[in-house]
């Protein structure tokens, strides 16, 4: 159980170090192409799925059995992880439960997708 414990560990590190990476570029491309409130949108929901999709697919690859649950699961444990550091960061701001529900889904079916995209 420990290695598993480890491995979901290391797999989310992974996936927050791709978020930061493409977080960066996207605070790069808003400065210097002077991106649209909508384009930030998009491109952070996009960032949140394709973290979720290697997350699930790089634990689902590490398992045995039960990819789909393990994929899922991480999607359900990056958002969860990312809605704590928001929450603590803002001190418990207004948050807007539409986007939290939007994100949700997003991590959790990318997640699953990863896991599916997996081979045998």
């Amino acid at each position: 159980m420990a290695v598993k414990g480890f491995q979901l560990v290391k797999t989310l590190i992974i996936a927050y170090v791709i978020t930061a990476v493409l977080l960066l570029l996207t605070a790069f491309g808003l400065y210097r192409l002077h991106l649209s409130d909508w384009q930030v949108m998009a491109a952070v929901v996009i960032i949140y799925a394709l973290s979720c999709f290697a997350g699930g697919y790089i634990l689902a690859k590490a398992q045995k059995s039960r990819r789909m649950l393990w994929g899922m699961g991480f999607g359900i444990l990056y958002f969860t992880v990312l809605t704590a550091a928001a929450f603590i960061l803002t001190k418990g701001a207004d948050m807007d439960m539409t986007a939290l529900v939007k994100a949700l889904i997003v991590c959790l079916l990318a997640g699953g997708a990863g896991a599916f995209a997996t081979p045998e």
